[in-house]
């Protein structure tokens, strides 16, 4: 998959969220790949079975699905795929938890895009792992 294109995929119920991610990937994160938006839980599913995406930001309350179930399925479907969930709401422990056990990232909106530019840095650079660790360390 090295020499695949890089992609990313966005699902939000908001327009403007879609919108104000995928311009902030492309301009202050100087992103050059394919971004695919949608606004759904099954969109997203049906995404990620049909090509690989490197990283998927995946908002946690969609209209069809929960966000955590839709992680859980691209999960099984795109194991490779890094997944970065991201709420507004706040978070029970139990959805902490299974964030922690699924995802890479968890980031709160509104976004913090030095962190989202960090964190594409290194899935691309393949340290995710020492991005972890630094992150783990504070």
């Amino acid at each position: 998959m090295v020499n695949m294109p890089k992609r990313i995929l966005i699902v939000d119920d908001h327009a403007l969220s879609l919108l104000g991610l995928s311009r902030a990937l492309k301009v202050l994160c100087d992103f050059h790949g394919e971004i695919k938006t949608v606004m759904s839980g099954r969109e997203a599913i049906r995404e990620a079975g049909l090509y690989f995406y490197n990283i998927c930001f995946l908002d946690i309350t969609l209209p069809d699905i929960s966000g955590i179930e839709v992680m859980k399925k691209i999960n099984e479907i795109s194991p490779e795929t890094d997944i970065v969930i991201m709420s507004a709401c706040f978070i029970c422990d139990e959805i902490k938890k299974a964030i922690d056990e699924n995802a890479s990232l968890f980031i709160s909106k509104p976004f913090d895009l030095t962190e989202i530019k960090a964190f594409m840095k290194h899935v691309f650079k393949g340290d995710l792992d020492f991005y972890r660790n630094r992150e783990a360390c504070g």
